[in-house]
């Protein structure tokens, strides 16, 4: 349908996209959830440790759809225990 692919490339539009290979993946894993398991990484060009979440499930459009509507919900949110959102890394593998 158009337009959930309109809302799908809106909500792309609202975050950072940071290519893969400006992550070093460190060994800890810090958690996991239902579709994904989060990692503490080192964001090379920024210098910066961060948690990245890494997708288990290959490119189902309602997978996608659902990590979008989480990172476009979170990126939004500013709150003092919640860790801040600064984009996303799509790409397939």
């Amino acid at each position: 349908n158009s337009n959930q692919l309109q809302e799908l490339l809106a909500k792309q539009q609202q975050f950072l996209h940071i290519p893969y290979k400006d992550f070093y993946i460190q060994d800890k894993l810090i958690g996991s959830g239902g579709f994904a398991d989060v990692y503490k990484a080192q964001w090379l060009t920024h210098h910066d440790q961060v948690a990245m979440k890494i997708i288990r499930i290959n490119h189902l459009s309602n997978i996608e759809k659902d990590f979008y509507q989480e990172v476009s919900t979170i990126y939004r949110m500013r709150y003092e225990n919640i860790l801040n959102v600064f984009g996303a890394c799509v790409e397939p593998n």
